[in-house]
């Protein structure tokens, strides 16, 4: 997928469920986990406290005939990997689909998925 020359920006990703490619819209979101800092603020120091959060991929799906959404509910365990059309490419391990997926029907029958995984790893080619 990637055509690497050395101007080109993050475009497009391509998403994978355990080996399927999804036909995604443009906009897939990846945030990756982590900790997240909180600022504490007090008379005369600051500080900070932490919380771990999961990585979370958001993206629409087109539908098709055929296509059976339904199988998105309560999906868990799953291996999902997002590939950006300059390279990156990052796995969550098992990764679970934590929204009811909705249903829109307008161009391209978008539905709106949303996998988070505690475990999101760069890979590095």
């Amino acid at each position: 997928m990637a055509d690497l020359c050395g101007d080109r920006v993050l475009g497009k990703a391509r998403v994978t469920v355990d080996g399927e490619v999804l036909r995604t819209e443009k906009g897939v979101t990846l945030t990756l986990a982590g900790d997240e800092l909180k600022e504490v603020e007090g008379d005369y120091e600051s500080g900070f406290t932490s919380e771990f959060k999961a990585a979370e991929l958001d993206f629409n799906i087109m539908v098709k005939p055929g296509d059976s959404v339904q199988r998105f509910v309560g999906m868990c365990g799953v291996t999902v990997v997002v590939e950006y059309d300059t390279g990156q490419r990052y796995i969550l391990s098992e990764a679970r689909q934590n929204s009811r997926p909705k249903i829109t029907g307008k161009d391209g029958g978008q539905v709106g998925l949303k996998f988070t995984s505690n475990r999101c790893e760069e890979i590095i080619a």
